[in-house]
Parts: structure tokens; sequence; C-alpha cells
């Protein structure tokens, strides 16, 4: 994989968003907060190198709803709507972004 010079990271954001992925399926299972941190560090990563990586803003989303951090799930759950609107669960993004927002309102 190359390196992104003065990121120190690789440039392949599909790499990066399935680590991001593995650690999210991992930290889900382990509630270790080393392994969703790692989750996050990737999957944004993966974002930074391809900005219009919709699957990487999914992941992204469902860690954040995972975390109890709704600002941060709606933020990426519409990101992912912008760039793939016509995804096939696009009916159950909305629903939980509705609920999300409901969630930003009782705080």
């Amino acid at each position: 994989m190359a390196i992104i010079p003065g990121l120190g990271y690789t440039s392949n954001a599909e790499a990066l968003n399935n680590l991001g992925f593995a650690y999210y399926k991992l930290a889900t299972k382990s509630k270790s907060d080393e392994h969703f941190e790692l989750a996050r560090t990737y999957l944004e990563q993966s974002i930074e190198v391809d900005p219009r990586r919709w699957v990487a803003y999914l992941n992204l989303g469902d860690l954040y709803a995972d975390r109890d951090w709704p600002e941060g799930a709606v933020e990426n759950y519409s990101e992912l709507l912008k760039i793939n609107p016509n995804y096939k669960n696009a009916a159950k993004i909305k629903a939980k972004i509705k609920d999300l927002r409901g969630k930003i309102k009782a705080k």
C-alpha cells in the first residue's frame, strides 16, 4: 500500500475503511474504548483520502450512534445521503436521522 507523504498512512481508502469497520465490529463485542478510537481514526482517514467514500460515512455514523453521539451520527449519515442518495437503505438511514435528532432535542 502506498503511504501518503506527510500523513503517514495509506492512500488506499478502501483498506482504511475496512480496517475501521473491523475495529468497529471488534469494539462492539469488546466494548473497548481503544478499539472504538482505532475504528474512528481509520474511518476518518478513509474519508480524508476519499471524501466521496460513502460507506465510510455509513460506518462512522453507525459507530457514533453506538457511542451515543447523535450529532456525529447525524452528520455522517447526512453526508452519506448527499453522496449516495439512491443508497438501498436510504429510508432506514432517514429514519435513524429522525430518531437521532429527537435525542439531540431531548438533551
